[in-house]
């Protein structure tokens, strides 16, 4: 799931990745449009993003 994230993200499809933030995220996040038009606002306009990487770690729980 985090793999598909932010590889919608690295697509600028930012509606996707929202649809699988967790509950509590979505609680922060609640309104789907407005995180929309933030997230493109961060990525492709005021940090003018051109290319996209990422590294998925091993998460442990205790």
């Amino acid at each position: 799931m985090v793999e598909d994230f932010y590889e919608y993200d690295s697509e600028a499809e930012f509606g996707k990745s929202w649809d699988l933030l967790s509950s509590e995220m979505k609680q922060r996040f609640p309104n789907r449009a407005d995180y929309v038009q933030n997230r493109s606002h961060v990525f492709l306009q005021h940090m003018d993003m051109q290319a996209f990487q990422y590294d998925v770690g091993r998460f442990l729980r205790k």
